[in-house]
């Protein structure tokens, strides 16, 4: 049997030629078992506990720079005040193409939030979605519920709905 062996220079050239790469940046520890400085790092987190209405348009974050943001979120249903209904959530923010969001009626596709879709808003029903997003300095990064009845429509009243939404953005 043939061993191939890779000579330690090309090894070497080839880790160089790619460190050298623009944009490209190492992830590893600082040596001592710590992240390292360009480790994901928490930039906004927004607790809203026992709500019992719709979430208005709400900052949770303005970047101050140009970047990678990871997105994620929980929500719980706390009673079934809403049955055959939905609560869904949206972010909106802008990149560099403009003014993006999610989509609250597509819960179940790419670029979408959080919701109860088929299921039906219930005790115990939770979702959660984690997404990346690129988003524009100075420019905010909201987040806004919406209801919808059994069958689709919008509803100006969650009636005796309650839920909880938890969010956490991270700088990549």
């Amino acid at each position: 049997m043939k061993r191939l062996l890779v000579p330690f220079a090309f090894v070497v050239v080839c880790l160089l030629s790619v460190s050298l790469l623009p944009g490209f940046r190492a992830l590893a520890d600082d040596g001592d078992g710590s992240r390292a400085k360009d480790a994901p790092t928490t930039v906004a987190r927004l607790d809203l506990p026992n709500q019992n209405s719709e979430i208005p348009v709400t900052t949770i974050f303005t970047p101050r720079e140009d970047g990678l943001y990871r997105i994620s979120g929980y929500l719980v249903g706390l009673n079934n005040g809403n049955p055959g209904g939905s609560i869904v959530g949206r972010f909106s923010w802008a990149d560099d193409s403009g003014a993006q969001s999610t989509n609250p009626r597509s819960v179940e596709g790419i670029g979408s939030f959080f919701g109860y879709p088929r299921s039906g808003f219930g005790l115990g029903i939770f979702v959660s979605s984690t997404f990346v997003i690129r988003a524009k300095a100075n420019t905010p990064i909201t987040f806004e519920t919406f209801g919808f009845d059994g069958a689709g429509n919008p509803i100006t009243s969650l009636g005796d709905a309650e839920f909880s939404a938890f969010l956490t953005i991270e700088r990549l």
